[in-house]
């Protein structure tokens, strides 16, 4: 019988650089393919090309107003505070680009549609006083007012939207006013996602019973989501080696990602990494990542199918999500392989010390207050109220040990698990 230290010994962490995790990645994972998509569809896909306009947009000078369409040198020429126009009759205020209007005429036109040839300018209908055949316009007016002029928005080939952006509500109005109903993104990458060990319910935590909730699946399904993933599966699996192997055996050819919950450290019920390295014995792996929290973060290429092995303590989970998932998740769309986040700059209000892991990438919580930030201590993986109670997070490159009071620093913030929490009131 197999002792427990050889068993450990097998799964001994040999932690990598975090680059060279991105390294391994991007030389051996494959992105998505590409599609074309519905445009009324694509909210969330990350755009596989570069989008031009059609057209000029306006395709003419248009109106900002409903109102009289004149010609300018005809109210600038004439005398006295207001000047009479003769009103075109029989003109579709919608196509009114069709008529060529004459010297002293006015017609009709809607907000957004174009103008008579030869009319430079709007005058709106309140502005002005109507007497039978004729319109009083006040001379108020200046050249071009009230009028879009062509091509003032785009013009026919200029780009609109940059490959590699992620496709908006907003972007999604803008495509098709400029007649475009179909673009090319990268499909969304199909995910599975295992939580592994006999302890575990897909409910509360109970004291008296001592299962552990499924807690991280619900935490990394709306993370994937948020990012354009796809969970087509989440699967339980008990501590045994070959239901492990098995069921990520027949799930290859589906998934262009999986996630394993838990099993990855090393101790004896920690079936997960090992069992996948002795099963398909891959030619790129890593055993541990240089991440704090995460440090137990592992991963195996099969074929070109990434398996990454996400710790199951608390704040390792959600900083192998920070440092490797979503950015994995964000390169096979398309992106590049690393951390991009939004951020803010606030002062520290108290040293920082930390020597820890000095080679290592650290994550710590922040509580960000105006223009200063409070690191919090996070006390150990097992902890959720450092999380909870932070809205921010700093990150400690390699070699950095010591952050001073006052020092600009990088809060980072990592949607959609948190937000600026301070807001200013329109009013």
């Amino acid at each position: 019988m197999q002792s427990i230290h050889g068993f450990a010994a097998r799964k001994i962490y040999r932690h990598i650089d975090l680059n060279k995790v991105y390294e391994m990645i991007k030389n051996n994972v494959k992105t998505t393919n590409v599609i074309s998509i519905d445009v009324r569809k694509s909210t969330g896909y990350i755009l596989a090309e570069d989008v031009y306009s059609p057209f000029d947009r306006p395709a003419y000078d248009i109106s900002h107003v409903d109102g009289y369409a004149i010609r300018y040198e005809d109210l600038s020429e004439a005398s006295g505070e207001h000047v009479k126009f003769k009103i075109v009759k029989g003109i579709n205020s919608r196509k009114a680009h069709k008529y060529e209007i004459g010297k002293g005429e006015a017609v009709f036109v809607e907000t957004g549609y174009p103008l008579p040839r030869g009319a430079d300018t709007v005058i709106p209908i309140e502005d002005t006083v109507l007497m039978e055949d004729y319109v009083m316009i006040p001379k108020k007016y200046r050249r071009g007012e009230h009028v879009f002029r062509k091509a003032t928005d785009y013009k026919k080939g200029e780009l609109i939207i940059k490959k590699g952006t992620r496709i908006t509500p907003f972007m999604i109005k803008a495509l098709l006013d400029l007649g475009i109903g179909e673009i090319k993104v990268y499909r969304k990458p199909c995910i599975i996602v295992y939580s592994v060990g006999d302890e575990l319910v897909d409910e509360p935590f109970s004291n008296e019973e001592w299962k552990l909730p499924m807690s991280t699946k619900y935490l990394d399904r709306h993370v994937i989501e948020h990012y354009g993933g796809q969970v087509i599966d989440e699967i339980k699996l008990p501590d045994d080696p070959r239901t492990i192997a098995s069921s990520i055996r027949e799930e290859l050819e589906r998934a262009d990602l999986l996630i394993t919950i838990g099993g990855v450290s090393m101790g004896p019920k920690d079936h997960t990494w090992i069992t996948l390295y002795e099963e398909f014995k891959p030619k790129y792996y890593w055993r541990g990542t240089k991440i704090h929290p995460a440090r137990s973060l592992s991963g195996l290429i099969i074929g070109e199918k990434l398996v990454i092995n996400q710790p199951g303590l608390h704040q390792s989970s959600f900083s192998a999500l920070f440092f490797v998932i979503v950015p994995v998740i964000n390169y096979l769309q398309g992106l590049t392989l690393e951390p991009n986040y939004p951020y803010t700059i606030a002062r520290i209000k108290n040293d920082y010390i930390n020597k820890k892991y000095i080679n290592h990438y650290r994550l710590r919580p922040a509580k960000v207050s105006g223009e200063e930030a409070q690191i919090i201590n996070a006390k150990g993986s097992y902890y959720l109220k450092p999380i909870l109670e932070s809205n921010g997070f700093i990150v400690l490159k390699p070699g950095i040990d010591h952050l001073k009071t006052g020092e600009p620093t990088r809060i980072y913030y990592f949607p959609p698990i948190n937000h600026p929490q301070t807001y200013n009131v329109l009013w």
